[in-house]
């Protein structure tokens, strides 16, 4: 399975708070929502892929689950809110076709992390699958599938606007 990784440049704060966007910044924030927006729908899909084909496990994937939710609530939301603001200043600009070219793309991105994990697990043998389900709620209930770790450029990011504000 990839871990998510995004090349992010500093962007100043000022022109994110004025509303005013340029092509870059929204491409660079586009990015940052949909790597951490990916990560809970990741993380979400492949727990529930692994609770339902390992029974066994189905109480400490959704465990886990829950755990990486409380630990990443307050990136998914400022990303969910950066992802608006794009969508918003595009609207604002009349820039429709770009809006669902983003939103397309996000979709996209989104369903082929889904797909990949959950297929890497599914074409397991019954029991390699409950070592690496196992394997995998150990992980993401110690924090090591957290925005922080699995995108470190869009953590931190995320941080120096909320930081900033």
């Amino acid at each position: 399975m990839r871990i998510l990784s995004i090349a992010i440049l500093v962007i100043p704060l000022q022109l994110f708070a004025a509303g005013s966007l340029s092509r870059q910044e929204v491409d660079q924030y586009m990015g940052v929502a949909g790597a951490v927006i990916a990560s809970k729908q990741t993380t979400e899909s492949v727990m529930m892929t692994c609770g339902r084909l390992v029974p066994d496990l189905a109480a400490q994937a959704r465990s886990a689950s829950q755990s990486w939710n409380r630990r990443n609530k307050g990136l998914v939301t400022q990303a969910r809110a950066l992802k608006a603001k794009v969508v918003r200043h595009l609207q604002a600009i009349g820039d429709h076709a770009r809006v669902q070219m983003f939103l397309g793309q996000l979709k996209r991105y989104m369903a082929t992390e889904v797909r990949t994990s959950i297929a890497a697990i599914s074409r397991l043998r019954p029991v390699e699958r409950k070592y690496v389900c196992l394997q995998l709620i150990t992980k993401i209930k110690n924090g090591q599938w957290d925005v922080q770790a699995a995108s470190p450029a869009a953590f931190h990011f995320m941080k120096s606007i909320k930081q900033k504000r």
